[in-house]
């Protein structure tokens, strides 16, 4: 059975980064290897201090999907404040569940469900062209489309 939750930090830093590293670093790299490189076509180089300094200062929001104990998902985002206007935005960053639709599906009902208690009033989700957003009700409606370019240097 598979259960979802928030992997939050605990009150021992160097306990909860060895447990980001163990829990979450494996599925992180495979997901880049099997899901992003492609796309990207950069090598798996996490930039770990931003990464843990932003996950235990709160900036990140890590939800996962756990069976047997075992994390087989994961969903992150950034929570922050527009510049021009009063908003606190959840941004989805990166999300994975080994091409399980429905363990993806369960990683943003509750990701969407728990954002709102975390007091977010917006949802930005930046993903390929052939996707669509699997944001289904609980209370969010689409409000805008946008299109991003991605550009590198020559």
């Amino acid at each position: 059975m598979v259960t979802y939750d928030i992997f939050e930090p605990g009150t021992d830093v160097n306990a909860s980064i060895d447990s980001l590293n163990t829990n979450i670093g494996p599925i992180y790299a495979e997901s880049w290897a099997k899901d992003k490189q492609p796309d990207y076509g950069k090598p798996f180089d996490m930039n770990v201090a931003a990464f843990v300094q932003m996950w235990l200062s709160n900036g990140i929001k890590l939800f996962v999907a756990m069976e047997d104990k075992k994390v087989v998902g994961y969903l992150i985002g950034m929570v922050f404040r527009p510049l021009p206007y009063n908003a606190t935005v959840f941004q989805v960053e990166d999300w994975y569940a080994r091409g399980d639709k429905e363990i993806e599906q369960g990683l943003f009902d509750f990701a969407m469900n728990a954002i709102r208690f975390i007091g977010c009033d917006e949802i930005l989700i930046a993903d390929r062209a052939d996707r669509k957003p699997l944001i289904r009700g609980n209370g969010w409606k689409e409000s805008n489309t946008y299109l991003y370019h991605r550009f590198v240097k020559a």
